[in-house]
């Protein structure tokens, strides 16, 4: 059953014996003693190499040193540890919650763009260290969870109720993006959303030392999309969330492979 499930899920241009190789490593993880630990989380997902995930660039490599130095020294702190996961904002490795605090001490933002805040624990791990514009996008609001975001948070934070997969939609909100330092994509992971984000963040006008952060690049359906990427890349999930973090110097717009 585990066999015929994985074949299914893998879409993938991969050689016979490539996808029969994962298929035996799924069945020894969900039935071989050897590999039964203790587990929390279990997803599906590949790791895989090809040219494309070279990196040739100072500034990213130097941003992403910085960043992970500081978010093994530097916690986050002032939560309220009563609320939802909170538990999970100082486990690092492992979580992104310190490495996004730290990009942003590092990087000083002026405007940062996230899209999908859920209960807002990323925004909270933001604002450590920002005092700049935040502008979230979501299709529910935080309220209607028990947030993470503060009243001081608030005082400094915009969200807009509205799915920006739509062109219309996207039109609307254009300039933001053009204006952001950081762009952070954590939607829902469905196959279709991000995909069609990443072909309109490739249209954004050129700004110097931009970033774009991807979260969950270890999902079997965001593996496609973050090998589809051209422009300087780095994956950070050895230092950051265990379901995938990756980084890309949008500066001079995102490349994609055609």
């Amino acid at each position: 059953m585990i066999k015929t499930l994985i074949k299914n899920i893998l879409k993938f241009s991969l050689k016979k014996h490539s996808i029969e190789r994962i298929i035996n490593f799924f069945s020894y993880l969900y039935f071989d003693d050897e590999y039964k630990l203790n587990r929390n989380h279990i997803f599906p997902g590949l790791v895989f190499y090809t040219q494309n995930n070279l990196v040739k660039n100072n500034y990213l490599f130097n941003l992403s040193i910085k960043s992970i130095g500081y978010a093994y020294k530097n916690k986050i702190y002032g939560f309220n540890q009563k609320l939802k996961s909170s538990n999970f904002y100082n486990i690092y490795p492992g979580e992104h919650y310190r490495l996004l605090k730290a990009i942003t001490k590092i990087k000083k933002p002026k405007t940062i763009v996230e899209i999908g805040t859920y209960h807002g624990m990323s925004t909270y791990a933001f604002f450590q260290d920002f005092k700049g514009k935040f502008f979230s996008f979501d299709i529910v609001s935080h309220k209607k969870f028990q947030s993470h975001i503060t009243k001081k948070i608030e005082k400094t934070f915009v969200q807009h109720i509205v799915d920006l997969s739509l062109a219309n939609n996207w039109n609307k909100f254009q300039k933001i993006f053009n204006q952001a330092d950081i762009i952070f994509l954590d939607g829902p992971k469905d196959g279709i959303f991000e995909y069609k984000l990443l072909k309109l963040i490739s249209k954004l006008k050129k700004k110097k030392n931009k970033i774009l952060l991807i979260d969950d690049i270890k999902f079997l359906n965001m593996t496609n999309l973050w090998d589809s990427i051209v422009s300087p890349k780095i994956d950070l999930t050895s230092f950051s969330h265990y379901s995938g973090t990756g980084i890309v110097d949008i500066s001079k717009s995102l490349k994609l492979k055609n």
